[in-house]
């Protein structure tokens, strides 16, 4: 997603409600891009959290990697942890359906801890009429090595 990227929010299934805002593979932290590349990926986050909080979703559901790196710098957890609250505190929650590389992360424990995420592999996550499940990744990968 660049600057120039439209973001859509679909208002138009389910309950009319209920908004959410999708975002795919983040990669914060990419260590094997050039700085302009990780710079690009880090203001694709800001312009999604920005548009999430102007358009007064309900909740940001992202799906994929949130980090390209397992041992993220402390400026980009800083920078997530600073997006996360800006969401927060506008009662907006943070779905992460995350990949392998995320689940076991202590930073992304942090953050549930923190209530700043929620990983719904257990329990749903409930927005308005709409729940939100995901299949941990250990399980997406024996469900399909056939």
């Amino acid at each position: 997603m660049s600057q120039s990227s439209e973001i859509t929010v679909d208002q138009t299934h389910g309950d009319p409600d209920t908004t959410i805002l999708h975002i795919g593979t983040v990669n914060l932290a990419s260590a094997n891009v050039t700085s302009d590349r990780r710079r690009e990926f880090r203001d694709a986050f800001q312009e999604a959290i920005a548009k999430a909080l102007e358009r007064e979703v309900e909740v940001v559901v992202q799906t994929g990697q949130l980090w390209a790196a397992r041992n993220p710098p402390d400026a980009d957890v800083r920078l997530l942890r600073s997006e996360l609250e800006k969401l927060q505190s506008a009662d907006i929650r943070f779905v992460h359906a995350g990949s392998d590389r995320d689940i076991d992360m202590e930073i992304v424990d942090d953050l549930i801890a923190d209530d700043l995420i929620e990983r719904p592999y257990d329990e749903p996550a409930i927005v308005g009429s709409t729940a939100i499940l995901s299949i941990p990744p250990e399980e997406t990968n024996r469900q399909f090595d056939n």
